[in-house]
């Protein structure tokens, strides 16, 4: 039954890569079955500047009766700046998604509302409560102040039936979040619509950078933690939306894709029939065999992606609670290259207590390992981590004080003894350039660049300037020569605290 209650997702996307968010489609979905009109606010194709005024307007042309802000740690501040833009106007607000889930006393100052966890049950509820004016204790999920006090409510069951769920509100989204991609880049040439799915939930490992294992012990008793959509189902939902859009590359962003072989079997099956696109999985370094990577690549698969992290076993082992050994790492390598995909390494600097001997072990081991791309990102800590909590306990971060960058390449939050900004940044340049075909003479480079910086600036400019710009050509097109020698520049910007 239609109603006239009018929500408005705000989805903040200070990184503004464009990719639709796949938590809003499907929850717009939802409540539009629920009866309730469904609206978007973008800030991707947005001009920073620009952001609060045009939030102020749409919000005012839109007349929503709920505002419902996405929001990621790295958003917070941005959502923040947004929601007390429109405070004037009285409008009832809530926050939900990761940073909300984890800091929940935090967001819920700023926003009035927060709705914890999986929000499938939670959203529609806290919807019909406030058309209804009725009592706040009964919505699942629901942190909320009450004259002045933090209430938390319980959480509801765990959505076990993902098959139950229906498929996500594509088009609430602007078609330039298909088109522009953030991840067509890595995708074949010619490739021209790309698109993110989830086929399930519930990571069950516990590594010490990712929120997850506090998200777990929060839902213990509530239902199955791991959860998937069966192949059918999955395949039905990709069919409808090639039915929308001219599908080209498909992203998951499941932690773990790889299931039993009898599984990917008719995962082949039916994606071989009906679906017929390039796909790009993540996966853990022990569920790689063989077998599992044909069948991936028989079913479309074209891209893998592996967390190495740290290339330092003791320190992985001890800090990251990634357990497997460097001999794992090589063999899961050499089994997903042998499949005939391009297999891309995350890896990270800027952990804590890193020193220069882990980044010379990180990149001894990347050398001989079987992969076509590498990226090297820069540590954040993200609230509800294991590592945050031992970052804040060390003095390393200060949550008052800490920014949290929109990119994982703008340099670290951290503040560490004898590990500055500057030489993180340094060590996370210097080994994504000087990665391919490992050799002594590069290797030197470098150790000495990463230590010092008398050392590192000749390398950055007569080595690593024209490396940069020739495999970043778009940067003049899109960003002028001045914007474009700024991007290049910018670690002259960073910081050295």
């Amino acid at each position: 039954m239609q109603t006239n209650l009018r929500f408005l997702f705000v989805f903040p996307n200070a990184s503004q890569a464009p990719s639709h968010q796949i938590g809003i489609a499907l929850l717009s979905a939802i409540i539009k079955e629920a009866g309730f009109e469904s609206f978007l606010f973008d800030g991707t194709f947005i001009k920073q500047s620009d952001m609060e005024e045009e939030f102020l307007r749409e919000v005012t042309r839109i007349k929503p009766d709920v505002v419902g802000y996405s929001v990621t740690s790295t958003d917070f501040k941005f959502a923040t700046r947004l929601q007390k833009k429109i405070e004037h106007l009285k409008i009832p607000a809530v926050a939900g998604g990761p940073h909300p889930t984890l800091a929940a006393d935090e967001c819920v100052r700023v926003f009035g509302k927060v709705l914890m966890g999986e929000c499938e049950l939670a959203l529609p509820a806290l919807l019909q409560c406030l058309e209804a004016e009725g009592d706040l204790r009964e919505v699942p999920n629901l942190c909320y102040l009450d004259q002045g006090k933090i209430r938390y409510n319980p959480l509801a069951h765990l959505v076990e039936d993902m098959d139950a769920l229906p498929f996500p509100d594509w088009k609430l989204f602007d078609d330039r979040h298909y088109f522009e991609n953030s991840h067509l880049p890595y995708a074949k040439p010619g490739a021209k619509c790309a698109a993110v799915f989830e086929r399930g939930r519930g990571c069950p490992h516990q590594c010490t950078y990712c929120s997850m294992p506090f998200v777990r012990k929060s839902y213990k008793g509530l239902g199955k933690w791991f959860r998937l959509k069966s192949v059918s189902r999955l395949t039905d939902e990709i069919v409808a939306f090639k039915a929308l859009y001219p599908l080209d590359y498909l992203q998951f962003v499941d932690d773990s894709f790889l299931t039993s072989e009898d599984d990917l079997k008719d995962l082949v099956r039916q994606f071989k029939k009906h679906v017929q696109v390039d796909l790009s999985i993540s996966e853990r370094p022990e569920k790689i065999t063989r077998e599992k990577m044909k069948l991936f690549k028989e079913a479309g698969g074209y891209r893998v992606c592996i967390g190495l992290e740290s290339g330092d076993e003791p320190y992985r082992k001890k800090h990251l609670k990634r357990k497997m050994s460097n001999e794992v790492l090589e063999r899961a390598f050499k089994e997903a290259s042998s499949a005939g995909v391009i297999v891309r390494a995350s890896t990270m600097v800027g952990l804590p207590e890193q020193d220069d001997q882990s980044y010379l072990k990180t990149y001894d081991l990347v050398g001989k390992l079987d992969l076509s791309e590498i990226q090297y990102t820069i540590f954040v800590p993200f609230v509800g981590t294991e590592l945050y909590d031992y970052c804040i306990e060390k003095g390393y971060y200060n949550r008052e004080e800490g920014d949290i960058p929109a990119s994982f390449h703008q340099g670290s939050p951290l503040k560490m003894p004898g590990l500055s900004n500057r030489k993180i940044v340094r060590y996370q340049k210097l080994l994504y350039h000087m990665q391919c075909q490992w050799s002594p003479f590069k290797r030197n480079i470098v150790k000495f660049g990463g230590s010092s910086e008398v050392a590192f600036v000749p390398i950055f400019f007569f080595y690593m300037v024209p490396r940069i710009l020739g495999r970043n050509p778009h940067w003049f097109k899109t960003m002028g020569i001045i914007g474009a020698l700024k991007r290049t520049f910018g670690y002259y910007l960073t910081k050295n605290s």
